[in-house]
């Protein structure tokens, strides 16, 4: 199962070893490692920061400050903190029930009218003149995306559901 999700390594800039950590879903947030000097030393701080637009141009907010990163990796503090932002995601919460074995497959009928339709979708030309459209007016999600999901939920509110699913079907 692959989740969409913005991958951000920002694990790697900090030095901390990938691990379980592979993926950042906070949308525009992100995490920043920020230099600041003060007299001869040199200080690193860890920040979540947001992106956003502002007179046309991207700008970016400290969301809130995660402190020192050395006093962060002295304490043994940093692991926690990533674990407990990680937690939070959840991309990462259905990987882990994938892999704890805790996802059970219901019914799997709704695939095949959504895979149609998708096919369907972009051989009209909906998919790529609908991104054009959007790109123009800059939109923070996925403008393309929801009119199909919308539409495909009308459609799907049409099918009447079958009496066994294609799983029992096999």
């Amino acid at each position: 199962m692959q989740i969409e999700a913005r991958i951000v390594p920002w694990y790697a800039r900090i030095g901390v070893e990938s691990g379980s950590v592979r993926r950042y879903c906070a949308g525009g947030k992100f995490v920043r490692v920020k230099a600041v000097r003060s007299g001869s030393r040199s200080y690193r701080y860890l920040h979540i920061v947001e992106n956003r637009w502002e007179n046309g141009r991207t700008r970016q907010r400290i969301v809130g400050s995660l402190g020192r990163l050395d006093e962060l990796q002295s304490r043994g503090d940093l692991e926690q903190v990533i674990r407990q932002l990680v937690e939070h995601c959840p991309a990462v919460k259905l990987l882990r029930a994938q892999a704890d074995g805790c996802l059970a497959v219901l019914s799997d009928r709704v695939w095949g009218p959504v895979l149609v339709f998708d096919r369907l979708w972009e051989e009209l030309g909906l998919k790529a003149r609908l991104r054009a459209m959007a790109q123009r007016r800059q939109f923070e999600f996925d403008l393309e995306r929801m009119i199909f999901a919308q539409v495909l939920q009308r459609l799907a509110s049409c099918i009447k559901p079958s009496p066994k699913s294609y799983s029992q079907m096999r």
